[in-house]
């Protein structure tokens, strides 16, 4: 009498497949969560620099002629420190802080390919720029500024 031989997969097999797709999806999942930190980071990081290059143009033709380009924002009194902003010039005044609307972005300083999101805040005489919600890179550190943003951050 001849065994038939059964051809099917086993139920230890199968088990085995299914956790090696799990820690494949594991692995994946959390590859592409860093991609997109990182990806979100540099989008952040390059509406930065495009604010900041308009703000310093802004500034320097306020310098110039104040009358005729006044700053771009609604001025602010106080700025919260989570932003870990500099406040204070080093001889004790305080600097001036203006929130850009979405008008002053898309209109005034024709930036159409930047997202407003919750806002940004500038302070023109020393070019920093301020996003108000944040990114995050993979480690979980929130940065609001682009002063906060380290060099290896720009690769």
């Amino acid at each position: 009498m001849k065994i038939k031989k059964e051809n099917g997969i086993t139920i230890m097999t199968l088990i085995i497949t299914i956790i090696v797709l799990l820690i494949l999806a594991g692995v994946g999942i959390t590859a592409g969560t860093n991609i997109m930190k990182d990806m979100e980071l540099k989008n952040v990081k390059t509406n930065l620099l495009l604010i900041q290059a308009k703000v310093k143009t802004i500034y320097e033709k306020h310098n110039f002629d104040d009358i005729n380009n006044p700053l771009v924002g609604t001025k602010i009194l106080e700025i919260d420190s989570k932003y870990e902003a500099q406040t204070t010039k080093e001889n004790g005044e305080q600097y001036e802080f203006y929130e850009l609307s979405e008008d002053d972005i898309k209109n005034t300083m024709q930036l159409d390919d930047i997202e407003y999101d919750e806002g940004y805040i500038v302070n023109y005489e020393n070019g920093d720029v301020i996003y108000k919600k944040g990114v995050e890179d993979k480690e979980g550190n929130i940065y609001y500024a682009l002063s906060q943003m380290k060099p290896e951050q720009e690769q």
